[in-house]
């Protein structure tokens, strides 16, 4: 495996946990999954604008938008969140 796909099957992990902890829990869900998703080099709106993405920036583009809403407290706007990530849980 490259180290392109270790990331992906990485990021598919921890968005995938992130997206099932978060959908049964809360704010405290939230919060411990920035963290993750920070220590893994993800930051608020990542690649936002960008044209042509690939399979591994999509996913870092939610992670950072979940970022954004956290650092927002944009505590309404989880859910829909939530329903726009359901395609990685399936």
């Amino acid at each position: 495996m490259t180290e392109k796909d270790n990331r992906e099957t990485l990021l598919r992990k921890i968005s995938r946990d992130a997206f099932i902890e978060i959908d049964r829990g809360g704010i405290e869900e939230v919060s411990k999954h920035v963290e993750i998703f920070k220590q893994n080099n993800i930051i608020a709106n990542m690649h936002a604008g960008t044209k042509n993405m690939t399979d591994i920036m999509i996913i870092e583009w939610y992670l950072g938008q979940l970022i954004d809403l956290y650092n927002k407290k944009a505590w309404h706007c989880i859910n829909s969140w939530l329903n726009c990530c359901e395609k990685f849980t399936q």
